[in-house]
Parts: C-alpha cells; structure tokens; sequence
C-alpha cells in the first residue's frame, strides 16, 4: 500500500520515501509524512510485509513499489523509522539511485537491538517474538551478520541524518534491559554511526516519534539543510517531557504502548 498525497503534486519537487517500523503500517506515519510535503517535497509513504519476510525480500519489495518514480530521474530522498530505517540503507547499497538524496533515520536499530538479543536467548519470549514480528524481526539482534556489516562494513557516500529518542516510557523490567539513554525499544548508542554526517537526540519515545513536531522539523530541516537545527533541550527538558507533542497524541501514544509494549 502506497499513501501519496496528490494535492501537492510539484514536478519541481524531490520525492522523498517515508518507511515504517516493523509491525506498523503507513498509518503510523501519517502525520509525518504529511507534514514533509507540507514542505515542498512529494511524499511516498510506502506500506509493505514487515512480518512475513525477511529484510532482502522486503527491500526488493519496496523497491518495486517505487521503480516508477526512478524512472522520473527526479532526486530521491529517504526517511526510515524503526527497521525502516534498517531497509533503506540495505536498498541504497543494492540498488544503484543515480539521484540519490539525503537520508534521515529515526529511532534505528544500527548496531540491533539489546531488547531483541534478551528475548532471542530465550525460547518463550523468542517463539512469541517471531510469531508476532516474523523473519524481519529475527535479524535485529546485535550479533546479526546484515546489521554488522551495515554498521561497520559499509561507507556512507551519502548525506545520513539520524534521529535518537530518549524518554523510557516501557515497563522497568524491560527499561533494565536496554542502555541508560534509550527510547524504550533502542539505545541512544545503537542509532549513531561512523559515517553519519549529523546526529540528534529528541526526548520522544520509540513509539511516539513520528507524532513528535520536533521529529518533524528537524526530518524537514535535515532533508533541505543536510543538518539538524541545534537545540538545547535535550539536557534539560523533564525525563516525562515530550517536546512540542500535541495533547492529544499523548493519549493515542499511551494507547499504542499499552496494545504494543512487546514490539519492537
């Protein structure tokens, strides 16, 4: 399933690709996806399996899904929440994009996830784990082959942004599990990479990311700038603060924690 918002179809403007987390669905990305074309982009937020596949089927997958607008010869930018972040870099190495822009990382699992290694080294948890994420979610542990090369065996010959949240809003047995700064499902330290050329980090869980209007400006602000806009928040806002976050999203993010707090 593709979402492309055909009000504000420009042949002047750069596409840019809007990938979800696993388990989620363009939903999820909605808001933000509407609001980067707000900004002068054209926007693909881009549906696919997430639980049925593993990585390499999903990368062509979604690559199909957009091989009309390669043939466009226009300027392709990503934007990858989650695992989605995970499948844009693995579908920039594969595939060759003559117009490639720039690439902006929300909440990635670049070196995996601690949580995934915990549940991994147990059957239980494990067997409810693959039954719940699938073949996708088994290669998002830490010693995964694809997301060590990706981490230390790949140079980034493109302008990478990354986004790191760090309000824990998960249960404290599953908060025990992961680093002290995280965002409830991945560590401030497993989203940052050699090769990046900017990093933030932006109190918002992993859930409420796309939500948060700081997520937002800032994915714009990379996307046209190559950098994020310096802030000085992320030191001395409250640890249950969520920086410029709608009331009502509070709720929806409250919600989706309680229906999903065992996913990634």
């Amino acid at each position: 399933m593709i979402q492309q918002n055909d009000k504000f179809q420009n042949e002047e403007y750069d596409y840019v690709v809007v990938l979800h987390g696993l388990t989620r669905g363009i939903a999820h990305m909605k808001m933000l996806a509407n609001y980067i074309s707000q900004n002068n982009f054209e926007v693909l937020n881009i549906g696919y399996p997430s639980t049925t596949l593993p990585i390499s089927k999903i990368v062509d997958n979604i690559y199909e899904s957009i091989f009309h607008i390669i043939r466009m010869g226009r300027c392709i930018h990503f934007v990858g929440y989650s695992m989605g972040g995970i499948l844009a870099r693995v579908l920039i190495d594969k595939y060759n994009f003559k117009k490639l822009g720039r690439v902006v990382q929300i909440a990635p699992p670049n070196h995996g996830s601690e949580l995934v290694d915990y549940i991994k080294n147990s059957k239980f948890f494990n067997f409810i784990y693959n039954k719940i994420c699938g073949p996708a979610g088994q290669e998002l542990d830490t010693k995964n082959a694809l997301i060590k090369q990706l981490a230390y065996n790949r140079i980034i010959k493109y302008e990478l942004g990354v986004i790191a949240g760090k309000i824990n809003y998960t249960i404290p047995i599953v908060s025990s599990l992961l680093p002290t700064d995280n965002d409830g499902r991945v560590s401030v330290d497993s989203t940052r990479l050699r090769d990046m050329k900017d990093h933030i980090i932006i109190n918002c869980s992993h859930i409420s990311a796309p939500y948060n209007k700081n997520v937002q400006q800032q994915t714009v602000f990379f996307l046209k700038e190559g950098r994020f806009r310096q802030q000085h928040s992320d030191s001395i806002n409250s640890h249950y603060k969520l920086i410029d976050m709608n009331q009502k999203y509070k709720v929806i993010h409250w919600i989706k924690l309680i229906m999903y707090y065992s996913r990634l």
